[in-house]
């Protein structure tokens, strides 16, 4: 037996945790003998070699999100090990290390800004100012023995120590919800520091905090660039030296004349100024960083997830002259980041590249993004200082598979690299198929999770940039079987907490941004709400993503730390629900649990109603949000009820699990004839009562018939809109029409999903069909994540990959394919473990490969209806 993989907070070997909150510990096992589970563990944490934890033995299978010390010193390096005990009489040890941060007591540095006059922003390329470069030089008689930098900034930085980055992050400080939580950086400089003149520098862009689109809704804003870090340094002598933002501070402009989170970048190469963050370089004319005393230290945090990087890089496919004569380079893959283009070019010359997602019907240019704003051109330009250079913007990314370039004679495509950015994440899963078109579909939602998952969980990484609450709510699970992302969405939690409201409600995105939070409350005034409102669906992410983590991981310690957020929430839903719909038939006692009044999305872009008018428009959000809104509002306070059980706050169990059965019995009576025929005869109404155990057991039959007619009307496709489809092909199967599922997978007819994948497509799609009948795009997304929760179907039914218990503890291997599927493979990373699901049809016979991790038990179940109940292990089976 060895161990592997081990993490502290979901991550290894982190640098910078908070000293201040009680971290937790996991790792694996591997071992070649069969049925191996641990049977206890030793937790020992080390600082200066002398042990400052120790667990002692402790008899549990845990092994992953096991807690530690409440309390740990700030800025110490750490070393652990745990020790493992197995059924089969073996033991073994294994060490790791984290080091924490600056703690909230001991920062010294002075908030430092760019001393130049405010500069209102506007949306629009080029109307910003031009980015800020930061520069404090500081001398060194001794090299250091461990050197920590703490960094952050307002706006978004790039770090540089001696003209050398310390790592590859891109658009630190990153986006959290500004008002509360504004996260700092820790970097190891030991190896960049010397003994002499050394050189910090921070360039500073606009990022989100500048934005006109995402700035944070404080009173008075008036953002602009801004500095905070504190270098610590210890000395081989034993001495200690600190470096900090202070008035030594000087700053200059940067060659990057403009930049916007959305709209783009200008760089003028002729005004850069090489070595300006480089020892020996003269700052004669630098003005020094301006004190800003508005700032708190109280915001501050250190980062928890993950940063921002490149995570591939995709050459150009091609370069061509389209129709109307324009210079078109295809990357072939729709992405979220970022051009880099090079040239050799005359000094004053300028290089256009204009991104984009998809061509005209005639393989033009087309922008197909408005936003909230306006039109957004995501557009980056460089002017060349007369030397060859290899460009690509800093402080800005875009949504594209394309690029219009204007200013480089007979380009050719090796001059261009799509740099795709995301935050990094660790791979979770697999999957293939003997069908290329469901390959395809699984590779387009893990390109829109690429994507979208770049700091937050965005709806699209063009148009609007935004934590949507109601994508994520519903694709957190789909993302936790593709990718590690504990940590990122913890982060973003911790943003949620932070912009949630007195009376539990959640804006409608995370973090709150100015555009989006009035409007929250101009839809609230407008439906007697009185104050800021948010739709169910949307605001139960407080609730459904803690949960879905939980489901998947077993992380218990989310639950925890989020569960005043959850269950503010869920008291906002209850007090809705005891406000009376206006003109309301139904009885008291039926009223006082039903959520039907507020402003609601309803099921939100129902294909049957694309491109209907406005006030058809809102005529269906309020009759699907008839439906929608008590069964979503029903969803959340029995998840609560869950989640109090599993944490042992019994009261609470017992309250929202009683609120949650009246909220059923409320639902049943208002939307179920006595007949047993809901009142709303929608795909949509169907799919969410069957799925989520709303119809009573004798007439489960019966509404799944009654769905299946309602799809047969509809000639085979789907009409569900964005709440119910991740639910569509699992009601089917409940109301027993798995056949009914598979037809609706494979359906090529639009809207389907195949039809998207049939029509070209590299990413999942905003809506189902996304171009005219000319073939005119649409000015939509072309990348939104959330019709991909489609994959959790797949890697169940298909891939045969299934769980039985919180955490993939107990796992169900239970392939249940179609006839015309001939074999496919399905892996996941659990938090033991690798499991491993492949099969085939071969010579009459379908043959079952399985590998179970250590830690783990597994109920196979073969086609024929045969089971085997087995541990970890390798297992080939046949019937």
């Amino acid at each position: 037996m060895n161990l592997y993989a081990l993490s502290v907070n979901h991550r290894v070997n982190p640098l910078g945790i908070n000293s201040a909150e009680q971290p937790y510990f996991g790792w694996k096992l591997k071992s070649e003998k069969p049925n191996t589970m641990q049977t206890a563990y030793r937790l020992r944490i080390y600082a200066d070699d002398t042990v400052c934890f120790d667990s002692g033995r402790v008899e549990t299978a845990s092994n992953a999100f096991v807690c530690g010390p409440d309390l740990l010193r700030p800025q110490t390096f750490y070393r652990w090990a745990v020790t493992v005990w197995d059924n089969h009489g073996e033991n073994t040890t294994a060490e790791s290390s984290f080091e924490t941060s600056l703690s909230s007591k001991e920062w010294k540095a002075d908030w430092m800004r760019t001393p130049r006059a405010y500069v209102q922003r506007k949306k629009g390329f080029g109307t910003q100012p031009p980015a800020t470069l930061f520069r404090r030089a500081f001398t060194l008689s001794a090299a250091p023995r461990r050197a920590r930098l703490y960094a952050t900034c307002l706006g978004v930085y790039r770090l540089t120590v001696n003209g050398k980055r310390p790592d590859m992050r891109e658009f630190a400080p990153e986006h959290t919800s500004y008002k509360g939580l504004l996260c700092f950086q820790t970097y190891d400089l030991t190896a960049l520091l010397h003994i002499g003149e050394n050189v910090l520098g921070m360039e500073v862009g606009d990022g989100w905090y500048c934005c006109p689109q995402t700035q944070p809704p404080i009173d008075g804003l008036q953002p602009d660039h801004t500095v905070l870090f504190q270098l610590e340094i210890e000395n081989a002598d034993g001495t200690h030296t600190r470096i900090c933002s202070d008035e030594g501070v000087l700053t200059h402009e940067s060659a990057v004349r403009a930049s916007d989170i959305f709209d783009g970048e200008l760089y003028d190469a002729r005004l850069a100024l090489p070595g300006w963050d480089m020892p020996g370089f003269t700052a004669a004319d630098w003005l020094p960083a301006v004190k800003d005393t508005k700032q708190s230290d109280s915001v501050l945090y250190p980062q928890f997830d993950d940063p921002v990087i490149c995570v591939k890089e995709l050459p150009a496919q091609c370069v061509y002259t389209s129709p109307k004569g324009e210079t078109i380079v295809d990357f072939g893959q729709v992405v979220a980041g970022r051009a880099r283009v090079t040239v050799d070019l005359p000094t004053g010359a300028a290089v256009t590249l204009e991104h984009f997602e998809a061509v005209d019907a005639k393989g033009n240019y087309f922008n197909n993004i408005d936003s909230a704003m306006g039109v957004t051109e995501q557009k980056d330009v460089f002017i060349s200082d007369g030397t060859p250079q290899t460009f690509e913007a800093r402080f800005t990314f875009h949504g594209f598979r394309y690029l219009r370039v204007s200013g480089v004679e007979n380009p050719i495509a090796a001059q261009f690299v799509a740099v795709v950015l995301s935050t990094e994440k660790t791979n979770a899963g697999t999957f293939e198929c003997s069908n290329a078109d469901l390959n395809r579909l699984y590779q387009n939602t893990r390109w829109s999770q690429c994507a979208n998952m770049m700091s937050i969980p965005t709806d699209c990484p063009q148009r609007e940039k935004a934590g949507w609450t109601g994508d994520i709510s519903l694709y957190a699970k789909t993302a936790l079987l593709n990718e590690d992302v504990t940590p990122f969405l913890t982060q973003w939690l911790q943003s949620l907490r932070v912009d949630q409201r007195e009376n539990g409600s959640i804006p409608f995105t995370v973090p709150d941004v100015s555009i989006y939070h009035y409007a929250g409350i101009q839809m609230g005034e407008q439906t007697g709400c009185g104050g800021p409102v948010c739709s169910a669906g949307w605001g139960d992410a407080a609730v459904t993503v803690p949960m879905a983590m939980y489901e998947v991981t077993g992380n218990t310690c989310i639950l925890e730390k989020q569960y005043d957020s959850m269950k503010g929430w869920c008291d906002y839903v209850i007090s809705r629900a005891r406000i009376h719909a206006p003109n309301s038939t139904l009885p008291d006692e039926v009223e006082e649990h039903l959520w039907d009044t507020g402003f609601q999305f309803g099921e939100w872009l129902v294909p049957s109603l694309a491109g209907a008018p406005q006030e058809q428009l809102f005529a269906t959000m309020a009759t699907t949000s008839a439906y929608t809104t008590p069964i979503f509002g029903w969803l959340v306070v029995h998840k609560m009820a869950q989640a109090a059980a599993v944490l042992g706050r019994e009261e609470d169990a017992v309250r929202y699990q009683e609120e949650a059965d009246k909220m059923k019995h409320a639902i049943r009576a208002a939307l179920i004839t006595a007949d047993g025929v809901l009142r709303y005869e929608r795909q949509g109404a169907y799919v969410l009562m069957l799925v989520f155990g709303l119809v009573p057991d004798a007439w489960v039959d019966k509404f799944g018939t009654k769905l299946a007619e309602i799809i047969h009307a509809n000639g085979d496709r789907l009409d569900t809109g964005f709440l119910p489809t991740p639910y569509l092909l699992d009601a089917l199967c409940i109301g027993g029409q798995r056949e009914l599922a598979y037809t609706l997978l494979y359906q090529t007819e639009s809207p389907s999903w195949l039809a998207q994948v049939k029509r070209g497509a590299t990413t999942i799609w905003e809506s189902w069909e996304m171009y005219q009948p000319d073939g005119t795009p649409k000015k939509e997304s072309f990348n939104h994540y959330t019709y991909g929760t489609v994959d959790d179907w797949i890697f169940r039914t298909i891939g045969g990959v299934d769980q039985e218990d919180t955490g993939y503890r107990r796992l169900m291997i239970h392939p249940q394919p179609d006839k015309s599927l001939t074999w496919a493979k399905r892996s996941f990373e659990t938090e033991n473990g690798t499991v491993y699901a492949s099969w085939k049809r071969e010579g009459g016979q379908f043959i079952l490969t399985a590998d179970i991790p250590c830690n783990t038990t597994a109920r196979i179940i073969l086609p024929d209806g045969t089971q085997h109940t087995v541990g970890s292990g390798h297992y080939t089976l046949n019937c």
